[in-house]
């Protein structure tokens, strides 16, 4: 769970420093790349889905779910929620996601842990993916210098 909690932190030290116009800059490029808001909502939506499977709690969606769909990542004019409602759903989400995890290590099986550690590692592999058009649109505002290596 120690990667679990160091993606978040890397993430937290680009969102933290963020205002509400900085996470909708469109000015990148890559027409994949989207709003930085949009990345930041669809980690929770992702993991949403993903541990859907494990909770009966989240059958239902969350009326932030919309926003954050694959559907919406280009939406010129879309005015997404407030950076402190977005903050709020991937944390709940997080906290959520934690609460099953506590819950499975109880009840599964050597077999089935493996299956649910996968998941955990899709989960992290797509926050990881996310933060990267995150911090280029940061590097882009020029938040941070760009690596020189």
């Amino acid at each position: 769970m120690s990667e679990f909690t160091a993606v978040r932190e890397y993430l937290q030290t680009f969102i933290s420093q963020m205002n509400q116009d900085e996470l909708e800059y469109e000015g990148n490029n890559d027409p994949e790349a989207g709003k930085p808001v949009w990345h930041l909502g669809n980690i929770a939506y992702r993991e949403r889905l993903l541990v859907r499977t494990y909770s009966a709690s989240l059958q239902t969606e969350h009326v932030l779910d919309d926003f954050f769909s694959p559907r919406q990542k280009n939406e010129v004019f879309f005015r997404y929620p407030e950076k402190k409602t977005v903050e709020l759903y991937v944390s709940q989400t997080r906290k959520h996601t934690l609460e099953v995890t506590k819950v499975l290590d109880s009840q599964l099986s050597t077999a089935q842990k493996d299956m649910y550690l996968d998941l955990f590692q899709t989960i992290i592999n797509h926050e990881y993916h996310q933060i990267k058009f995150i911090r280029n649109a940061y590097l882009k505002l020029g938040k941070i210098e760009p690596f020189l290596g």
